[in-house]
């Protein structure tokens, strides 16, 4: 009797450690981005012209999460800009392009922006190419 408490002792460390390790490892994820498609950085992209058709179309009129007085940041024509740069979506440092926010949200492997699919590989590289211009309101 005493030997059938020692197991199952142990048994019930060996479950609980097992448990342990699983929860480390499933809360170690890591977001992995993937390649976009190229675009040429001496194409300029403009913001009223290229992008304001790609949220209306993929951000704030389809599924609307990001209209009018719906999730932040509102991505309407009238009000795309100013969210982006002012909430801090949009990394001012061109070098740096791939590390905002907006970029990270629309090019996640994890829980990519919209989030009823991906969108395609040439809007994200035209996103990314118009924050490597320098993120202009043109």
């Amino acid at each position: 009797m005493k030997q059938l408490h020692l197991i199952y002792r142990h048994f019930v460390k060996i479950i609980f450690l097992l448990l342990i390790v699983g929860f480390i490892f499933n809360s170690c994820r890591k977001d992995y981005y993937l390649p976009v498609a190229e675009v040429d950085l001496k194409d300029t992209v403009y913001f009223a012209a290229d992008l304001i058709p790609i949220f209306t179309v993929e951000c704030s009129s389809v599924n609307n999460c990001h209209g009018s007085g719906e999730q932040t940041p509102e991505l309407t024509a009238e009000n795309a800009y100013n969210n982006l740069m002012n909430l801090g979506y949009v990394e001012t440092d061109t070098a740096k392009a791939e590390e905002s926010a907006l970029y990270k949200a629309i090019n996640s492997s994890s829980s990519p922006m919209p989030p009823d699919g991906k969108m395609g590989a040439d809007k994200i590289g035209k996103i990314l190419a118009w924050i490597k211009q320098g993120a202009l309101n043109n």
